[in-house]
């Protein structure tokens, strides 16, 4: 059985290399879920919720707050 870790997102309206450095300087990760023949939805996840999912080696998770869906880590 697959075990599914949750995190928490946020969306993000600011795109580019500048807000990205500070977003992650904030402790935040940029990321993009995509899929399903829907938009792109560009999302900021903490950081200490990401490498927490991937230390206990999940690559899908579920994702709450401003979206709803089930998602699979595709690159760190």
């Amino acid at each position: 059985m697959v075990e599914v870790a949750t995190l928490n997102v946020e969306l993000r309206e600011a795109h580019g290399k500048r807000i990205n450095r500070r977003l992650r300087a904030s402790g935040k990760i940029p990321a993009v879920l995509y899929g399903h023949k829907e938009k792109n939805v560009s999302l900021s996840i903490p950081a200490g919720m990401l490498d927490t999912a991937i230390r206990h080696g999940n690559r899908f998770v579920q994702l709450t707050g401003a979206v709803r869906e089930k998602a699979l880590i595709k690159e760190c």
